[in-house]
């Protein structure tokens, strides 16, 4: 039998989370529980700005890409990090993290469907977020939005002039302050 998605949209802070994995790659069918901490909580990986689920169910090296159930015996996140410690060596227990699976969903129809992704818009820039005194500080905008890093060859946002050192303060008329809005 195949595990059903439940809708991560649905889940309040407080539910029962349980994670299963396979740490270290030894332990096959590894399974902690807590719960819910926080919803569309924003991490940044790699450069890359994410919404994720929090929860204390502990998700070790190993873990990731294993389900998060709730209560109900449903998949309710993908697995995806951890927070693992800061610059001066602290170390954190019960920060972890799983893409909802209201996110995951429709990309996996999409590569079971399609063999890729077609239903993500792709901008394609490398870019971060900063509040509206870092902007004025550097004389970039008197108000938040997006620092452009990078931008990626023949995207739309190359296809649209955008370049490395611009700032982004709104889109369409809606104002922008991270990378995910």
């Amino acid at each position: 039998p195949a595990v059903k998605f439940g809708k991560s949209g649905d889940l309040e802070v407080g539910e029962l989370a349980v994670a299963i994995g396979n740490p270290s790659g030894t332990l096959e069918g590894s399974v902690t529980a807590g719960i819910i901490s926080a919803l569309e909580r924003t991490i940044n990986i790699d450069g890359l700005e994410l919404n994720v689920l929090q929860t204390d169910a502990a998700i070790n090296a190993g873990n990731s890409g294993g389900a998060l159930f709730n209560s109900f015996g449903e998949v309710i996140g993908i697995n995806t990090a951890k927070l693992t410690g800061g610059r001066s060596g602290d170390s954190f227990e019960g920060l972890s993290f799983a893409i909802p699976s209201d996110y995951a969903v429709p990309i996996l129809q999409d590569l079971m469907e399609h063999g890729e992704v077609v239903s993500r818009v792709q901008l394609g820039i490398a870019g971060r977020g900063f509040d509206k005194d870092f902007a004025r500080q550097y004389r970039l905008a008197d108000r938040p939005g997006v620092f452009v890093v990078e931008v990626v060859d023949d995207s739309p946002a190359a296809k649209a002039g955008l370049e490395a050192g611009d700032f982004i303060v709104e889109i369409d008329g809606k104002a922008v302050d991270s990378v995910s809005s």
